[in-house]
Parts: C-alpha cells; structure tokens; sequence
C-alpha cells in the first residue's frame, strides 16, 4: 500500500507530496462564487435598498430581466428591514452589505443558551430564535448596515458531498430542539423583511462568497457574520468576517491583517492551509503530523 506521504529527504518533494495529497481537501474548502447573477441581483440592487428618501438619480438602476433571474434560489419576499430609523444612501457613502450564515449562527445561539428556559405552553423550544434574533438585532443597531441577506443551508447533499462521499460524515445528531426553530427563523426574518436565501446543491457558504464578491465589485463594504473558519478565505479590504468568540454575543472583526495575525497566512491562502491541516468537522484528511504552524511554514517558504 503507498503510503500518503512519502518519506523524502527534501522537504520541497515533502511539500508536493503533501499538496497532491491534499488537492480534494482544498477543492472542498474553496468556496464557489459562480451562483446566478440574478440571484445576486434582488439582494444588491433590488430588497433591503433604504433609499425611498433618496433623490432618483442617486438610485442604482435595476435590471427587470436580471430580477428575473432568480430560478433555483429561494428568496424571502419582502421590502427594506422595518428599522427604527431607516438609513438613506448617497452616493457619496459607500454602502454596507450586512450577509448572516444562517445555520452557523442559530446553531451558536441554540448552544449560548439554555434550552430548557426558552419554551412555549405548546412545547416549542425557541432558545435558538432569541439568540439570533438578539444577535441581529444588536448588529443592525451598531454596524448601520444598508443592505441585509441571511443564507441557509437546505436539507441533502451539495456539490461537495457529489465529489466525496464522506464529506461531514461522521457529525454527531442534531439535537431534536434544533431544526424546528430554523423555519421559526425565517417567519421572523419573513416579518422584518429581511430577505434570506437558499439555494439547492450549494451549501450558504457559497451564498456567502457569492455575495461577499458582488457587493465588492458593486463597490460595496460586505461585513460576513460566520462560525465557520472557511469564511476567512473572504476576507479583504472591502469584507470583513465577524467570526463568534462567546457564542453570539461577541463577535471578533477578522480583517485581512487579524487573519494574518492569528493564522499565520494571508486570506486567500487560508484554504490550503486548512487542507494541509484537515478538518475534523468536515471530515476531510490533512497531512499527518502537520499542524497550523507547520502548514503556515510550508506555505510561506515554498
């Protein structure tokens, strides 16, 4: 049987072996941005555009055929976030795109509180529901945010599990209290007008890099708010992740130099060095024996 990594004198051949090795790992960390255009189009120039107060040649123009582009994804219908004090948009200011992975985040706030103090005379759990609803309120409130998307996952496999069997293979159950209140989620989010999206076959990662991407050629400031690791290869001047330190309540700014500093390489590298190291929630291999430091190391030398 070959082994995975074969015993070489020189460390560069070490490297090759490792990066061949790892070449599916990498594909799967690598988040796609090749979603509908017209998906992207009702989120950017279309729902949660506060600019009714605005005069009309500061308005971007809107495309009725790429509005109508949005076969496969499911949009919330819906208008601006009902806020307190809706935020006008000049030209003159760059815009703000507010992206939630939906999931990520309600999974936190379903472990950042205790279940048992949030249920209803019927039965219905919610502890989930307050968290995120907390949480999103609050980043309204303090990041100002023009534009607002949450992304969620849907049930069954993406592209990812089509290419590797075993991808998140291996994930302990869900909790039963959990997955009810995802949809309670979306009635709020329905509610507040605040659109959220799905599409089959990808995960709301590439929703997330999708928009993250478009906003930053619409010249658009994106902030990400994610638990997932994998959001940091999205990191640049224009977007930044907000990356849960304390459950939902604390939120780390992760720009392109915080990335640097904590991980040792720069955003847009962070997909090989997390598949030179593997990742047990995924259940994707690394290289035995290489660790953060040891990848960054590679990574920066060859």
């Amino acid at each position: 049987m070959t082994p995975l990594l074969p015993v070489v004198p020189d460390p560069r051949g070490k490297l090759v072996a490792a990066a061949e090795a790892c070449h599916q790992s990498w594909q799967l960390k690598v988040f796609t941005t090749n979603l509908p255009r017209g998906f992207v189009s009702p989120v950017i120039f279309g729902r949660g555009w506060p600019m009714e107060d605005a005069a009309p040649q500061d308005k971007p123009a809107r495309s009725p055929a790429l509005a109508a582009m949005t076969t496969g994804a499911h949009i919330s219908a819906g208008r601006k976030p009902r806020l307190s004090s809706p935020r006008v948009v000049h030209m003159s200011q760059r815009p703000t795109l507010l992206i939630v992975d939906g999931h990520s985040m309600a999974f936190r706030a379903f472990f950042a509180l205790p279940v048992e103090n949030f249920t209803t005379r019927t039965g219905q759990h919610t502890n989930a529901v307050h968290g995120f609803v907390s949480m999103l309120t609050r980043l309204i409130k303090d990041e100002d945010p023009s534009h607002i998307a949450v992304a969620f996952d849907l049930p069954g496999g993406t592209f990812r599990t089509e290419q590797y069997q075993d991808y998140k293979g291996g994930r302990a159950a869900t909790p039963p209290e959990f997955p009810g209140q995802v949809e309670l989620i979306k009635e709020v989010l329905d509610a507040l007008n605040i659109t959220h999206l799905s599409v089959p076959g990808y995960e709301a990662d590439d929703i997330l890099a999708t928009l993250a991407t478009s906003a930053s050629v619409a010249d658009m400031d994106a902030l990400v708010v994610s638990g997932d690791r994998d959001a940091m290869q999205l990191v640049t001047d224009q977007v930044t992740v907000l990356y849960p330190k304390q459950g939902v309540s604390k939120l780390e700014r992760m720009t392109p130099q915080a990335v640097e500093e904590k991980y040792l390489v720069s955003p847009e590298r962070y997909p090989e060095l997390a598949a030179l190291v593997g990742e047990h929630a995924d259940n994707l291999p690394g290289v035995p024996g290489v660790g953060p430091k040891t990848a960054a190391k590679w990574l920066a030398a060859y």
